[in-house]
C-alpha cells in the first residue's frame, strides 16, 4: 500500500503546473516509503544487523575518525556511508535515523535522474520509473543498503555525465563511488565502452539486434569460465572474488535467481509490448535497453554464487529509466482510444511489477524482509 500511495502521489504531482509545489509533493511521496524503511525491524533484512547496528551503537563511543579507520582495518572502506551513517544516527539517537536518511537519499537520487532526463521530453512521467524502483529495487534497499547507496548514485551520474558524453567525469564518479561506499560500483565503468559500440552502431546504421543479442550472451559464456575468471579477478580486485566464488553457490539461491531472472525478462516482454505500441523517437531507450540485458545475463552469476547477481543490479537498474523513456518516449501510434490504450498499458507495467515484489520477496523470501516487522 505504501508503494501505491507514493505512485499515486507522485502521478498527482505531474497535475500541478507550479515548480514549487510540485518539488514539495514529490519529495512527501519518497519520504514516506524512507519512513517506512527507517521503521523496519532490525530482523529486516541481514546487512543492519552486520555492520549497520554496530556501526550505530558506535557512533554513541566513538568519533567518526575512529569508526572509518576500524572499518578500513578490516578492509571496509565505505567512507560516504559510514559518515552519513554516523552523524543521522547522533542527530535522530535512534536507528529510525540512518535508515530513513538513507533510503531517502536512495529515493532522492533516483528522482533527480528521472527528472534530468524528463526535461528531453515534455511527455516523460516519474511515477513509471519510481514504480520499477519501488517492486524491483525497495526491498534490496533494506537488505543491500551500501550497494543500494552505490547504485542510486551511479545512476545519477550516468544521467547526468555519460549521458550527456561526460565520460571522463563519469569514469572519476564511479571510481570514487566505488572506493568510498561499495567496491561493486566500479563494474558500473563497462558502460563507457559500451556507449561508444553503441553510439558506431548508430553511426553506420546498424541493427542493435546483435548488438544486445551479443551483451546477454557474452556473461552466460563467462559463467561457463567462471574458474579462470575467478583467478584473474582474484589478483586484480581480491573483494570481487566474493561474489564470484562458488563456495557461496546453493540450491535457494539458484531457484531464486532462475525465478528472478525469468521475471526480468518478464518484465522486458511487457517493455517490448509497450515499444510495440510507440512510435519511438529517442535513442538512449534502445542504450538503455542493451545495458538492461547485460544487468539481466549478469544476474545469473547467482547459479555459481550467492552473491553473483549483485554485479548484475547496477545495469538492472537502468530499468528505472527504461521502461519510463519507452512509455513516453515518443508519439503514439494510432489508436481507437488512446486514453484506454494508455491506461491497458500503465496497468500491464504495474502487475507484473507487482507479481516480481510479490513472488521474489513474499513467497520466496528473497533480502529476508517479509514479513515485515517494525523495530
Amino acid at each position: 500500500m505504501t508503494f501505491l500511495l507514493a505512485i499515486s502521489i507522485i502521478k498527482f504531482s505531474e497535475l500541478i503546473t507550479n515548480i514549487s509545489i510540485k518539488k514539495i509533493i514529490v519529495i512527501i511521496a519518497i519520504v514516506l516509503p524512507s519512513i517506512l524503511a527507517g521503521m523496519r525491524s532490525i530482523n529486516v533484512g541481514t546487512d543492519i544487523l552486520y555492520y549497520g547496528l554496530p556501526a550505530y551503537k558506535m557512533s554513541f563511543v566513538s568519533d567518526l575518525t575512529s569508526i572509518l579507520n576500524h572499518y578500513k582495518m578490516i578492509g571496509d572502506n565505505s567512507t560516504i556511508f559510514y559518515t552519513l551513517w554516523y552523524y543521522s544516527s547522533r542527530i535522530f539517537q535512534s536507528l529510525f535515523g540512518p535508515q530513513f536518511v538513507l533510503e531517502f537519499l536512495i529515493e532522492l537520487n533516483v528522482i533527480l535522474s528521472l527528472i534530468k532526463y524528463g526535461r528531453k521530453t515534455s511527455k516523460f512521467r516519474l511515477w513509471q520509473g519510481m514504480a520499477v524502483y519501488y517492486f524491483i529495487f525497495y526491498s534490496y534497499s533494506l537488505n543491500l543498503m551500501k550497494q543500494s547507496l552505490a547504485m542510486s548514485m551511479v545512476l545519477l551520474i550516468f544521467q547526468y555525465f555519460l549521458m550527456e558524453n561526460k565520460k571522463i567525469k563519469y569514469i572519476v564518479g564511479v571510481v570514487l563511488i566505488g572506493m568510498a561506499v561499495h567496491t561493486s560500483a566500479l563494474i558500473a565503468i563497462l558502460a563507457v565502452p559500451l556507449k561508444l559500440i553503441w553510439e558506431r552502431q548508430l553511426q553506420k546504421r546498424k541493427s542493435m539486434i546483435h548488438f544486445k543479442a551479443t551483451i546477454f550472451i557474452l556473461p552466460l559464456v563467462a559463467i561457463a569460465l567462471y574458474k579462470q575468471l575467478i583467478m584473474i579477478i582474484a589478483k586484480v580486485f581480491p573483494r570481487y572474488a566474493l561474489y564470484l566464488s562458488d563456495a557461496y553457490s546453493n540450491g535457494i539461491s539458484i531457484k531464486g535467481t532462475l525465478t528472478q531472472v525469468l521475471l526480468l525478462l518478464s518484465i522486458y516482454g511487457v517493455y517490448l509490448f509497450i515499444k510495440m505500441t510507440i512510435t519511438v523517437k529517442t535513442q538512449d531507450v534502445s542504450f538503455y535497453e542493451s545495458l538492461y540485458l547485460l544487468g539481466v545475463s549478469l544476474f545469473n552469476f547467482s547459479l555459481i554464487a550467492r552473491n553473483g547477481y549483485r554485479i548484475g543490479l547496477y545495469f538492472i537498474y537502468i530499468g528505472i529509466l527504461m521502461i519510463p523513456a519507452v512509455f513516453n518516449g515518443g508519439e503514439r501510434k494510432k489508436e481507437l482510444n488512446y486514453t484506454i490504450a494508455k491506461i491497458i498499458r500503465s496497468l500491464t507495467l504495474l502487475g507484473i511489477l507487482v507479481v516480481f515484489w510479490y513472488v521474489s520477496f513474499v513467497m520466496m523470501g528473497i533480502n529476508q524482509v517479509i514479513p515485515y516487522s517494525f523495530g
